[in-house]
């Protein structure tokens, strides 16, 4: 029983173990947190200074006219749709590569994606994107060659939505060519009525003239059918001036319906035409400036160092720790043997 209670306090480590353990290895647990400490400082001057652009892309917009014959834009594509689809390797042209100076990678569209990190925010209206660069005009250089192929995948999409706007454009136009035509159809055949029933008017009025001044100088001797004719005739002036007003009212509200439909096709025409137009169509852009300070973000020279620096003292810490197992290790088999 003492011989195990002996054997049990010889395997426990005190703080007196400790010191001497430290006492014994400090010198090479020094010398190895030094040697990382250098090697992460040789590092950190080795690896090359980045710069960082970013940028937010605002996606294409494309113009429609509302009901009440307003004009609004919207989303050539949903923003989420759009930053899946810059995730895509394949999305990037080789000119893109070549501006970001990644045609040289094994996987240079996967490391453009991987760089870019396109992502939109929530409650964003943006698709965000950023890119290193051993340069500030590089990075920026790269981050416009982006936009680029944003504007491109998106501009097929605009040029459809426009073009059918532009086929309504012109069916408008069209109808509005056929409704002056059909005004200046109806002012004409106004005009030509409505001079005929005058020259008749004029010759109904002559001879009801004549008749009353042939009644008025044979007051005494008007026979029944002077009398009979001049009424007829009477008659007739008052029918043709009625006919001369009811063609002026026909015409005034054939002339109010046709202009309304004129004013209705022309605001739609100013709209649709207002649609195509910037700001409510126009292709893919920045929201702000690409930000690109001139201030390095890589490499971090003093987080590479302390960094080092604890990598060194641990590798030093498990080197001594794996010493002195040996050294316990031969001491036990030599008491063995």
């Amino acid at each position: 029983m003492s011989s195990s209670s002996d054997g049990n306090n010889s395997d426990e480590i005190s703080l007196l173990d400790i010191y001497y353990f430290f006492r014994d290895g400090w010198v090479t647990l020094a010398s190895i947190s030094v040697m990382g400490l250098l090697i992460g400082l040789g590092i950190s001057f080795v690896l090359p200074e980045k710069y960082q652009a970013r940028a937010l892309i605002e996606p294409g917009q494309v113009g429609y006219v509302t009901l009440d014959q307003g004009v609004a834009s919207r989303e050539i594509e949903p923003l989420a749709t759009l930053a899946e689809k810059m995730k895509a390797p394949g999305f990037y042209a080789e000119q893109t590569l070549l501006a970001c100076g990644l045609s040289d990678e094994t996987n240079p569209r996967q490391k453009l994606v991987s760089e870019l990190s396109p992502g939109v925010a929530r409650d964003s209206s943006f698709v965000s994107v950023s890119f290193e660069a051993e340069s500030i005009e590089e990075a920026k250089r790269c981050i416009e060659s982006v936009l680029s192929d944003v504007v491109t995948v998106q501009e097929q999409n605009i040029r459809a939505v426009t073009n059918y706007t532009l086929s309504e454009i012109e069916n408008v136009q069209a109808q509005l060519a056929r409704a002056n035509d059909e005004l200046e159809t109806r002012r004409l055949d106004r005009d030509q009525n409505a001079e005929l029933v005058r020259d008749q008017l004029a010759v109904a009025r002559s001879e009801l003239s004549l008749l009353e001044a042939s009644g008025q100088s044979e007051a005494n001797n008007v026979s029944a059918i002077t009398q009979v004719r001049a009424l007829n005739k009477r008659s007739e002036v008052q029918q043709f001036e009625a006919l001369l007003l009811t063609m002026q009212d026909s015409f005034r509200d054939q002339v109010s319906q046709t202009e309304d439909k004129i004013n209705r096709l022309s605001s739609r025409l100013t709209a649709l035409q207002a649609a195509i137009e910037q700001p409510n169509t126009r292709p893919p852009q920045f929201a702000t400036p690409i930000f690109a300070p001139d201030v390095k973000v890589s490499p971090k020279r003093g987080l590479i160092t302390v960094l080092s620096l604890i990598l060194g003292g641990f590798i030093g810490l498990m080197f001594l720790i794996g010493r002195r197992a040996i050294k316990h290790i031969q001491e036990h088999e030599a008491r063995l043997s």
